[in-house]
């Protein structure tokens, strides 16, 4: 299922939601300059979204980095879940 949460850091809060294709953080108000993004538990990032433009992005040990930018609006990544082969 969905997992929702409200979050803030330094002025600006909005929500926090992750699925199980998506993670989407919107502010709801101020905004934050960001040059990476720690999701330890994903492993398959496809799509980096940032106020609704495409980001280039690398993604090494649970981390999304790309280059510094100003967030107003929201951030949208889509991955794929981990399939065990086995």
């Amino acid at each position: 299922g969905d997992f929702n949460c409200i979050w803030s850091l330094d002025g600006a809060w909005g929500n926090f939601r992750i699925s199980d294709s998506e993670v989407k953080i919107t502010l709801k108000e101020g905004e934050i300059s960001l040059k990476s993004i720690a999701l330890k538990n994903l492993n398959n990032i496809l799509k980096l979204t940032i106020d609704g433009k495409n980001i280039a992005f690398r993604f090494k040990s649970g981390i999304i980095y790309f280059d510094k930018i100003n967030i107003t609006e929201c951030v949208e990544i889509q991955y794929e879940k981990y399939q065990n082969n086995n």
